[in-house]
């Protein structure tokens, strides 16, 4: 379960001028069903009064609120949606890219696809909210530190060459 951060809401169609919705929460998951059922911020409750869908895209989890002040002031929440970004290029998440696509095969839920999620070995078409769910999912997996090892062997114009002493690797 995710625990404290700021999170990203996109809409399923554009609500006046705003298409997303960035806000911080202690418990994401709770907040997120505020919203959803008309009970949370101003601008969303409107949102879903007019019938429209709110897609949880990514989480920075472990953010505080002048991250999600950062956030807001820099602007440009479509740069930061995946949802966005991937109609107009792919997108990298986890092994494989969300992509736009225009293809007429529906998603396992049954809903027209308007993404594809592509693999080196599938190509999956996804409706909307299962793509905002893959994205929600991926972006707020943390990446695998990559771990470097290095060993100091002797030098080999040493006259008596030893063996490697496995206690040198670090």
């Amino acid at each position: 379960m995710v625990r404290g951060g700021v999170y990203l809401l996109h809409f399923s169609r554009p609500f006046r001028h705003a298409k997303h919705y960035l806000g911080w929460a202690r418990r994401i998951p709770g907040r997120v069903a505020h919203h959803r059922n008309g009970t949370g911020a101003n601008l969303t409750a409107r949102a879903v009064a007019e019938g429209i869908e709110l897609l949880l895209v990514r989480i920075w989890e472990g953010a505080d609120r002048a991250q999600e002040r950062s956030l807001k002031n820099a602007g440009a929440a479509t740069d930061r949606c995946p949802l966005c970004l991937a109609r107009s290029r792919p997108v990298r998440l986890g092994n494989g890219c969300l992509e736009a696509c225009g293809d007429d095969a529906p998603c396992a839920c049954g809903q027209p696809a308007a993404f594809a999620y592509r693999t080196a070995r599938q190509r999956r078409p996804l409706c909307e909210a299962c793509a905002a769910r893959l994205t929600a999912k991926e972006m707020t997996r943390p990446r695998p530190r990559r771990r470097t090892v290095a060993c100091v062997l002797p030098d080999p114009a040493s006259p008596a060459p030893l063996p490697p002493d496995p206690s040198l690797c670090f």
